[in-house]
């Protein structure tokens, strides 16, 4: 059998499906305006369309390839794998739709920027992680009772060994110092193995590795972490007004001039008017055709684009804010080189002050070693020595 029963796959075509409407969107905007231009403008949605790709790759290679072969199992894997990506990613997303509210877009802008914050500091949380859990994998004897370890088990007991301890979350068997292959009776020392003192140093030092590594993992770190995300939510909050307001437009003007329909009723637009399109083009029978195009057209953000523009045009020419009517492809030569002479002013002012603070710190630093040269003499000290006498 070179193809599999589409019956195990109904759920997933229908998925798909809506994802091929966001490939189809993606390929018209692409053609009306370049790769470069939409990917500048549409970088999560460009993301967002590479793992709706590589989903569909891997779709078509479950589908197509034979279930004898390997790589159709591989294959499965790798499209829900990737599929459950793209949907995080899309569920994400709709978070943008947010940012036209005040108190909302507040909170996505603090979380854009703590997610670098946290994930900075996650290499520090790593740090004490690995050693933690290379020791107790150690300690534990895991790898011993576990003869046939794969390199799949490997990553897992790592990441099992301290990831719950992080947040208070301590095992019982390592509260009590349980090691496999080793009882839990008091060392004998009337009787002493090498056996029983490795099990005695074992079960007593899991306890050990597990208080100090949740001392410094959930007390220590986590209240760092806290300090630093509240001093970057005070920094945040004083300018959070001005930047739900650019979002705001920047929404407006994203849905002015792309498709008013959602995905999956886009790509059964875009197929209508590909159809219409080509019958339109028939002499006698393009008529109708050419009057559902029309329709169509409604729904087509760019239209009502170009007629906000040219009303843009006619606010600024009345206002006095333009002269030249027939200028509005953006900025002039002149107008280009003051608002870079501007910029230069500022790059020059911000070195002026680079320069003065870097002066500052030096002549501060002077001051203080020639205080402590002053201090470390012994005429210094019997100066003071003698005025303290005296009074």
């Amino acid at each position: 059998m070179v193809m599999n029963e589409l019956d195990e796959f109904l759920d997933e075509m229908a998925i798909i499906v809506w994802q091929c409407a966001y490939l189809t969107e993606m390929a018209v905007l692409v053609y009306q305006k370049g790769f470069y231009t939409w990917a500048q403008r549409n970088t999560a949605d460009l993301y967002r369309n590479y793992l709706v790709a590589s989903t569909l790759i891997a779709w078509s290679l479950a589908v197509i390839a034979p279930p004898s072969w390997p790589i159709r199992a591989f294959a499965i894997i790798a499209a829900d794998l990737f599929f459950y990506f793209s949907f995080v990613f899309a569920t994400l997303r709709l978070m943008k739709i947010a940012n036209v509210d005040a108190f909302f877009g507040s909170i996505v802008l603090m979380i854009k920027k703590m997610i670098p914050i946290m994930v900075k500091f996650m290499f520090v949380f790593m740090v004490f992680w690995f050693t933690y859990a290379v020791c107790h994998i150690s300690l534990a004897g895991h790898l011993k009772s576990t003869p046939n370890i794969t390199d799949v088990v490997w990553p897992w007991l790592i990441f099992s060994s301290g990831a719950f301890e992080i947040f208070g979350e301590a095992d019982e068997e390592d509260k009590l110092g349980t090691v496999s292959k080793c009882s839990s009776a008091p060392l004998n020392w009337d009787v002493l193995t090498d056996s029983s003192v490795q099990c005695w140093f074992k079960t007593s030092m899991i306890p050990v590795f597990l208080f100090c590594y949740m001392l410094v993992s959930s007390v220590l770190l986590v209240n760092l972490v806290t300090a630093l995300l509240s001093k970057k939510y005070e920094d945040i909050d004083k300018v959070s007004h001005i930047y739900w307001k650019y979002k705001l437009y920047s929404r407006l003007i994203e849905y002015e001039e792309k498709l008013w329909i959602p995905a999956p009723l886009s790509l059964v637009f875009y197929i209508l008017k590909t159809v219409f399109n080509f019958l339109s083009k028939v002499p006698i029978l393009g008529i109708l055709p050419r009057y559902f195009m029309k329709i169509l057209a409604c729904f087509e953000g760019k239209n009502y684009a170009k007629e906000r523009r040219k009303n843009r045009k006619f606010e600024a020419v009345m206002n006095g804010l333009i002269s030249d009517e027939n200028r509005w492809n953006g900025p002039s030569e002149e107008e280009k080189n003051a608002v870079q002479l501007v910029k230069d002013q500022m790059t020059i002012m911000e070195l002026e002050r680079k320069r003065k603070r870097f002066e500052t710190d030096i002549i501060r630093q002077r001051f203080e070693d020639m205080m402590t040269e002053i201090e470390s003499t012994n005429r210094f000290k019997r100066v003071r020595s003698h005025s303290t006498f005296n009074t």
